[in-house]
């Protein structure tokens, strides 16, 4: 009956111990749930749980008919190196360790006295292993004998269950850590990304600025310096010599050469800080109404042209218009002194996407210099020989980044030259954020 009355009564303890491991998250609360529900409801005179520390044990907290037991069962652990108490053995050999009588039992001689004085006859130490800590759970009972095989084995599942709940504890407050981590990392982002998007909108503003200032501060004095120059000419030409004429043709070609820079800086720095705004459009169509303007403007020439039907792509309009003046413009100007010139639009697939072009049989180029083709005021002809600034395929490669692709040359002097670049087909996630 006795048995019987000690299992029930555990059944019991182990209930409301099973309990307190579902409700409580934190591991000293929890132990100190346990300790009360072993002595309040498990017929025990005390219970505690230590730490084990450096080798040795810390007190966590306790329950019951204690009267400076604890400190004193530290204190001989302490002095003694090898001391043989449940506590020790039960960390150091990885099992639960059992006292079956204290009054007799020789390992307990350093701990008999107290024991004894506060009603202890037999004690039970556990280990619960998590994380790579240890704990104790150190049992004292009224009686010798108490803890019989049924009990350990209970009490050991029980420790079991505390380790599971120890070791989700451990990786909740991870968890909840790395989720704090990751919010102040979050928090810093959004303030980083609001700092860049002040940051750009200031140097928006400072080059919205400093181009209305290039727009007006310089072009006013470039149109005093061409007026000024062609009236020169007009009213004093009988004058000036030869050489007096020339000089003035050249002040003014070099006005006007920096009006048009002027004009093709602006228009770079419009096409990289622009809103893009993307809808279908249809490449075919755009680079054959580039090629009517420029043939209307350029009645004399007479130009093989191919145009590609049905490509398409997802962009901003004009974006890509200006992309089309820029390259069917340099294939139309390029090829100026060739005698059958041949100018060609059109598309391939090259590892599984689609690849356009723009290829003539012009004056072409030294590949040694193809990267150096889209950085600003990269000329590779004469202005003699072929007008322009050099702003005209560094204004490509703008607009094909803007639209997340790629841009580059092939070519040869004397041969022709071929511009591949790739657009998007379709609408994307990253498409939106720009």
């Amino acid at each position: 009956k006795t048995r019987l009355a000690h299992l029930t009564r555990l059944y019991a303890v182990l209930s409301k111990a099973n309990q307190a491991i579902v409700r409580i998250r934190d591991n000293d609360k929890l132990c100190q749930a346990l300790c009360h529900i072993m002595v309040e409801d498990g017929g025990l005179v005390m219970a505690w749980t230590c730490r084990m520390e450096d080798g040795q044990p810390t007190h966590i907290t306790h329950w019951g008919h204690e009267d400076g037991y604890i400190d004193a069962t530290l204190a001989i652990y302490a002095t003694l190196a090898n001391a043989q108490g449940p506590t020790q053995r039960a960390s150091r050999e990885g099992r639960h360790v059992l006292c079956d009588d204290i009054a007799t039992d020789p390992d307990m001689l350093p701990w008999r006295e107290a024991a004894l004085k506060r009603g202890y006859r037999s004690s039970a130490a556990f280990q619960i292993s998590h994380q790579g800590e240890v704990t104790l759970f150190n049992l004292y009972a009224p009686e010798p004998y108490f803890f019989t095989a049924e009990i350990v084995a209970l009490l050991d599942d029980l420790c079991q269950d505390v380790a599971f709940a120890f070791d989700a504890a451990h990786q909740n407050a991870q968890r909840q850590k790395a989720e704090a981590e990751l919010r102040q990392l979050n928090e810093e982002l959004e303030w980083r990304v609001a700092e860049r998007t002040r940051a750009l909108e200031d140097a928006n503003r400072e080059l919205e600025s400093f181009s209305s200032a290039v727009s007006h501060d310089l072009r006013a004095p470039l149109r005093g310096i061409d007026g000024f120059s062609q009236a020169l000419q007009r009213r004093y030409q009988d004058h000036l010599d030869d050489a007096g004429r020339d000089y003035l043709d050249r002040v003014r070609r070099a006005a006007q050469r920096m009006g048009r820079l002027i004009d093709d800086m602006l228009k770079l720095s419009r096409v990289a800080r622009g809103p893009v705004h993307r809808q279908q459009v249809d490449l075919s169509a755009m680079a054959r109404q580039v090629l009517d303007e420029l043939q209307r403007n350029d009645p004399e020439r007479r130009v093989e042209i191919q145009v590609q039907d049905g490509l398409t792509v997802f962009g901003d309009a004009g974006l890509l218009r200006i992309l089309l003046d820029n390259l069917l413009g340099n294939a139309w100007k390029f090829t100026r002194h060739t005698p059958q010139p041949q100018i060609r639009f059109g598309s391939r697939m090259e590892e599984q996407r689609l690849v356009f072009f723009v290829a003539d049989n012009g004056a072409g180029f030294d590949p040694t210099y193809a990267r150096k083709l889209f950085k600003e005021f990269q000329r590779l002809h004469a202005e003699s020989e072929f007008e322009g600034t050099g702003i005209g395929l560094a204004t490509v490669e703008r607009v094909v980044r803007r639209h997340h692709g790629k841009v580059w040359a092939e070519g040869a002097v004397g041969t022709g030259a071929t511009i591949h670049f790739t657009l998007p087909q379709r609408e994307s996630a990253r498409d939106n954020k720009t």
